[in-house]
């Protein structure tokens, strides 16, 4: 995505990210955007100077249990002790931790591991990041565990500003299986949850438009 596109969109997920255009991601987030940001594992890697965390290391481990280090926003009414068991298919869960000296000073610990990080969140700039090295969105539709929706509720009410946005007001019409019309206001784009085909087009009032 170019520069200008990146700004289009208040918030980002970037899930099993490899942690590429760095320069591009530090002037969104300075700028004002927001991003929740799983990396892909790997025995250890090293982030840019907007992560929350210098550095991360991931580890295989039974019997996983989260420790609450600090009150936050992405915590509240969140109780990790009720987290459903982190394992797959009986084989260990893989999480990417990082140790007290690799946390940027702008950043607060929110969830560990023994004496380890696994989610922190920051501001830098104007924006936020939270890293987590849980993988939370596939465990949570694994496990379908209460109190990890509540979690990653949190975090995207923080990155989406769900507060302050305005309630969008639209109407969708499926008349033929191959057209989808939406028609409405106080909304920037639509979120297709069906398998991506070659051969779909957008328009936005008769104008071309893209698709992501």
């Amino acid at each position: 995505l170019s520069q200008e596109e990146l700004e289009f969109f208040p918030a980002l997920i970037l899930y099993r990210a490899k942690g590429k255009n760095w320069d591009a991601l530090k002037k969104y987030v300075e700028g004002g955007g927001n991003i929740y940001f799983e990396p892909e594992p790997k025995s250890s890697q090293s982030f840019a100077d907007f992560v929350p965390v210098i550095n991360s290391t991931t580890i295989q481990v039974k019997d996983l249990k989260f420790e609450l280090i600090r009150e936050s926003v992405l915590t509240k009414n969140v109780y990790p002790q009720k987290f459903a068991p982190f394992e797959y298919k009986g084989e260990p869960w893989k999480i990417s931790i990082s140790q007290e000296v690799d946390l940027n000073s702008w950043a607060e610990p929110v969830l560990g591991y023994k004496n380890y990080i696994v989610l922190s969140q920051g501001k830098f700039g104007k924006g936020n990041i939270i890293f987590s090295g849980i993988n939370l969105p596939f465990h949570l539709v694994e496990k379908e565990n209460s109190e990890e929706i509540k979690l990653l509720t949190n975090i995207i009410m923080l990155i989406t500003n769900y507060p302050n946005l305005k309630k969008p007001v639209f109407s969708v019409e499926r008349s033929i299986p191959e057209k989808i019309s939406a028609v409405g206001e106080n909304f920037r784009g639509i979120y297709f949850k069906e398998n991506y085909n070659s051969g779909w087009k957008a328009r936005i009032n008769d104008s071309s438009a893209k698709i992501y």
